[in-house]
């Protein structure tokens, strides 16, 4: 499977924070990569664009050690099948 930009989805929410020193709302962002199904949620932020911009940043790193997982795992399985 190979990365693109253009499989990301992104879905904006806000979810009310309690308190009285709290301001009000924060914009929670949740980026889904849909071919590969991975999903990530960032609340850590205070502006949608720089949530965006992490959520991005997360998901190609979750796909990447993904797809080393997925190679390593076949990896192993090669050679065990070989022995």
């Amino acid at each position: 499977m190979i990365w693109d930009d253009k499989d990301v989805e992104y879905l904006n929410y806000r979810e009310a924070k309690g308190g009285q020193q709290t301001g009000g709302t924060t914009p929670d962002i949740l980026a889904v990569h849909e071919p590969s199904g991975i999903a990530i949620r960032v609340s850590d932020e205070r502006s949608q664009i720089v949530a965006k911009g992490v959520a991005l940043e997360r998901l190609r790193l979750m796909f990447h050690v993904m797809q080393d997982f997925a190679n390593d795992f076949m990896a192993a399985k090669r050679k065990n099948e070989a022995s």
